[in-house]
């Protein structure tokens, strides 16, 4: 493709995004030359808009409340995220991917002679970039100098092949005037902006680079345009230094790129002539030599005080008095450190009472940055604002009101992101991505690493922090079916009904949404079987290093609820919990847990009926040797996997051997995989699982344990098809299905097959005060007599709760009451 050809194509995919955007309102129009009605992602009016044929940004229509130009590939960074794929290269064109970069950044005219290489993965960071040849004039020897796409958070953009010291880049097919100013800048990228513009530019290709060693004679019309950060600056002043009678500017915002890519090629020009003045004045304000004059050029432009500002690493406060009819900047230092706004936290635990953080990242002239978070408190008052850098930092602050309002102001208005923080793993029913502490993935089912600050941006300017909750980091190695095979063939038909199941859980969300229920899993029976050792490694497949947690009395009941609250579409394990009786979980709750309930319900601290809903977004796996589920009404939420010793063979030790051997971080990426199919599991669930319905209807024919068996072999035969797996699991569902039937009775439950249910699986008491079973029944001539005051008394001493009407017990029970008494 022709470089003008892609040029074109680039601008057309810009503005079908944009028309096809979160960011087109309502009142959107296209009239061929101007899209209007856009929503600025910077404030959300929706009056914004864009040029059509040239769509390098959407421009606030608030000029002086907003004013936001947002480039539209910071918006889209998919486009250059994929730009590798999407622009191969080819043995005609081995240079594609760094071609469409540079015409993504508006270059077209200027790239004409110019030498530059596309170079994949860099630095081993798994991105590629574009290298501009230099030659070193000095030795003959060919440099290389360029930036990557998409450069790992905490990684350098930029990339030198060979040293660039004493070395500047020109354009190779360009005739320099040495009437005419010649701008210097940084990079060659910003260089070719201001030639695309029509100007004269050189890249001194570090900011570091010694002025000193440089031959620019043939240029004596110097301007020095580096960038307006604070090795721009520095760099500023040392140039300056050895070039006293150049010119200087300095970009209003962004950099000379951005300049470029936020306008038409002809606005861009008029506005670089018509902001000219107030360029200079910037780079007037970083060659000051003090607050004060920093103060005075400001009010000499502007006209006012420049009020809070940052100068020599510190901040200074300005504010114009009227002194004997004379006007006068009064100026100040206030603080002896400058702070920018790492991203904003909003806290949405309690929601009717949602709380900002603000995190801030703190610089002393003298000392070592330092990243914190602070309240809105700490923000209040100049007194609070002392006391709150003097512990963070041991710096001081000595703003009057005024100026501790602006520096608030500053905070507040920074444009730092919001972030979201999660208080749990797994799925945001918000986001709908599932979020774990080093990824996440996306409802398209991409996986994204965190940025440098350890959150997502799941879209523009959308960020979520994850809860926290140590995860594993999923690495490539053995696939999906290949870990699938070695859980088959440790634990056969069991292992592949355990990990259908688990890949159900991961939708148990959108599962209760659309059927309302999801069913429990229950691993029981011989102890020595690799029970733990299978919940540890379907663990493993859902990036959590745990196996589950133990039910004891050790633990608290609202620690365990907690710990249950802290997973969404995954599983927990619940262990051990083979006596109900000792532990603190309370198994009548899995009946409504089975459905769309809350864990908790608790009143809110108010004067009205608000109350907080706990909700359960998880499913549960019990780990056990004996199944401590009492009643049929427990029982037949369960679907349960017996493990026999007779199972374990030398084949399967073997398969356990291997399994053994493959790092957890492996077992994680089986989730990530798996996970990539995710729209296809969504889309297809629901008809796999109606046909399963029917498969086993014959064979389990009662509707709750049909539909629960149903499930399994549903995500079964999905799951199959996703990893290239063919197995057929019906006739083992089958079998496990038919047993559940036979263990729950098909005849409805009343009042009495509870009372029944939990007395008789009741433990003999071993308190000599409390009644024992023997006290509340007795034979009589075939009769059966129940002391049912007395069987109330031991079902209460022993923790259950039997809340039922006496009446409606005597009249299922439809027995004469028998009282010794």
């Amino acid at each position: 493709m022709l470089n003008a050809q892609v040029h074109d194509f680039l601008q057309q995919r810009l503005a079908d995004r944009i028309r096809q955007s979160e960011f087109k309102s309502e009142r959107f129009r296209d009239n061929g030359t101007i899209m209007s009605g856009l929503i600025c992602p910077e404030c959300g009016d929706k009056t914004a808009w864009c040029y059509s044929k040239e769509p390098w940004s959407i421009n606030c229509n608030r000029l002086n409340q907003c004013g936001a130009r947002t480039k539209t590939l910071d918006i889209f960074p998919d486009l250059i995220q994929k730009i590798e794929q999407e622009y191969k290269p080819t043995k005609e064109d081995p240079n594609a991917p760094a071609t469409a970069y540079l015409k993504m950044r508006g270059l077209n005219g200027s790239l004409a002679g110019v030498k530059y290489i596309y170079r994949g993965n860099i630095r081993g960071t798994g991105s590629g970039g574009v290298m501009f040849v230099i030659c070193n004039g000095a030795t003959g020897k060919q440099i290389e100098n360029g930036r990557l796409f998409n450069s790992p958070p905490g990684q350098g953009k930029t990339h030198n092949i060979g040293s660039t010291s004493g070395i500047f880049w020109i354009h190779p097919t360009l005739k320099y005037n040495p009437d005419k100013e010649t701008y210097v800048v940084e990079g060659i990228i910003d260089a070719l902006s201001l030639i695309e513009l029509g100007f004269q530019a050189i890249a001194v290709l570090s900011a570091g680079q010694d002025p000193t060693k440089l031959d620019l004679k043939p240029f004596p019309k110097l301007v020095l345009a580096f960038d307006r950060d604070e090795a721009g600056r520095r760099a500023l002043k040392k140039w300056k230094a050895a070039f006293p009678d150049s010119g200087a500017i300095m970009p209003l915002r962004g950099d000379w790129n951005d300049l470029l890519t936020s306008l038409p090629r002809d606005q861009a020009i008029t506005y670089f002539q018509e902001k000219k003045p107030e360029m200079k004045l910037q780079a007037a304000l970083a060659l000051a030599q003090s607050g004060n004059e920093y103060a005075d050029l400001f009010f000499d432009f502007y006209n006012k005080s420049p009020g809070l500002f940052e100068f020599d690493e510190c901040y200074f406060f300005a504010n114009v008095k009227k002194i004997k009819k004379e006007t006068v900047v009064i100026t100040s230092c206030v603080s002896n450190f400058t702070l920018s706004v790492g991203h904003y936290e909003l806290d949405t635990t309690n929601q009717t009472e949602p709380e900002n953080r603000y995190y801030l990242n703190i610089t002393p002239q003298k000392g070592q940055p330092t990243a914190c978070s602070v309240t809105a408190h700490e923000l209040s008052a100049p007194t609070t604002l002392t006391e709150m850098f003097l512990r963070r930092i041991r710096g001081w602050w000595s703003g009057d009101r005024p100026a501790s309002l602006a520096l608030v102001r500053k905070i507040v208005e920074a444009g730092a992101p919001v972030v979201r923080q999660l208080q749990i793993t797994g799925y945001g029913p918000i986001s709908a991505c599932y979020v774990f502490d080093n990824f996440l993935i996306k409802p398209k089912g991409n996986c994204i690493k965190p940025n440098k600050h350890g959150f997502f941006e799941i879209e523009f300017k959308n960020y979520l922090r994850p809860a926290g909750h140590k995860t594993i980091n999923p690495a490539r190695g053995k696939s999906a079916k290949e870990i699938w095979v070695l859980i088959f063939r440790t634990w056969g038909s069991r292992g592949a009904a355990a990990v259908a199941w688990i890949v159900g859980s991961w939708f148990v969300n959108q599962v209760k949404l659309a059927i309302g229920f999801f069913p429990f899993l229950s691993f029981f029976n011989d102890p020595a079987t690799g029970k733990s050792f299978l919940t540890r490694i379907l663990n493993t497949c859902q990036a959590l290093n745990e196996e589950g947690l133990p039910m004891s009395q050790v633990n608290t009941a609202k620690g365990e609820i907690r710990k249950l609250a802290q997973r969404s579409g995954l599983f927990k394990a619940l262990l051990e919990a083979n006596n109900a009786e000792k532990t603190r979980f309370n198994f009548e709750s899995i009946l409504p847990l089975y459905n769309s309930n809350s864990l908790q319900v608790s009143a809110l601290k108010s004067n009205d009926n608000r109350t907080k809903d706990l909700p359960f977004l998880a499913a549960l796996l019990f780990v056990q040797n004996t199944e401590p589920f009492r009643t049929r009404a427990q029982r037949e939420r369960v679907i349960s996997l017996k493990f026999n010793k007779e199972d374990v063979t030398p084949e399967t030790g073997q398969a356990f051997k291997e399994l053994m051997a493959v790092p957890i971080e492996q077992f994680a990426h089986f989730f990530v995989e798996v996970m990539a199919f995710r729209q296809t599991i969504e889309a297809n669930w629901q008809e796999g699982f109606a046909q399963a319905k029917t498969d086993l209807w014959e064979a389990i024919p009662d509707n709750r344990l049909c539909d629960n068996h149903a499930l399994v072999l549903a995500f079964h035969r999905l799951l199959c098809q996703i990893i290239g797996v063919d197995y057929n699991l019906q006739p083992y569902i089958e079998k496990i299905g038919r047993q559940k039937f036979i263990d729950c009775s098909s005849r409805r439950e009343d009042v009495s097959d509870h009372f029944f249910d939990i007395l008789l699986n009741l433990d003999e008491p071993k308190e000599e005060s409390t009644p024992t079973i023997s006290n509340c029944l007795e034979i009589k001539d075939n009769d059966l007599f129940i002391n049912v005051p007395e069987s109330l008394k031991l079902i209460g001493r022993l923790g259950y709760k039997f809340n039922v009407q006496l009446k409606d017990l005597h009249d299922s029970l439809q027995v004469k009451i028998y009282n010794e008494n």
